[in-house]
């Protein structure tokens, strides 16, 4: 993405890499819900093996980019076709309770709910104050799994509002 190909996020991430030697200490976190590939791709690295889900995801990607490239078309304006709902919602909800019957710890579950917040977040997005209000709310959860952590926000000038 653009804002991210710059010799000062590259050199922010090789300070952070030197940094966390030999021991993890800061992480950097993203919040935006703009594009859900990353969502949809941890959801898949977890549920790798499990055929029937990889299957349910990859149909969902599927979907997903196909609402893109319609949004790409039309100025960005998200459209969802009622078939488009109906089955993404199922989806949606399969991929829910897969995450709560799965083995894996409580906290790989609950960023994997997350993950699929993200989703909907995209799928109920069409303009910047929907998206300002979704990062917002990520931001806030990311806070909420770490309270004794600190934070440093970095957004576009375009989402941060000056009075």
């Amino acid at each position: 993405f653009w804002t991210w190909r710059t010799e000062e996020v590259l050199d922010m991430v090789e300070w952070m890499r030197k940094f966390n030697q030999p021991k993890q200490r800061i992480e950097f976190t993203g919040f935006d819900m703009q594009y859900y590939s990353g969502a949809t791709d941890e959801l898949l690295h977890m549920f790798k093996g499990d055929e029937e889900t990889e299957n349910k995801i990859n149909r969902l990607k599927n979907i997903l980019s196909e609402i893109s490239n319609r949004a790409q078309l039309n100025r960005g304006v998200i459209t969802i076709e009622d078939n488009e709902k109906k089955e993404t919602d199922a989806i949606i909800s399969l991929l829910q309770k897969r995450i709560e019957t799965a083995t894996f710890q409580t906290v790989g579950k609950t960023w994997l709910q997350q993950n699929i917040v993200i989703i909907q977040q995209y799928l109920g997005s069409n303009n910047y104050a929907w998206r300002d209000k979704c990062m917002a709310d990520n931001f806030l959860w990311i806070k909420e799994q770490n309270p004794d952590s600190k934070f440093t926000i970095w957004a576009h000038n375009a989402h941060i509002p000056v009075s």
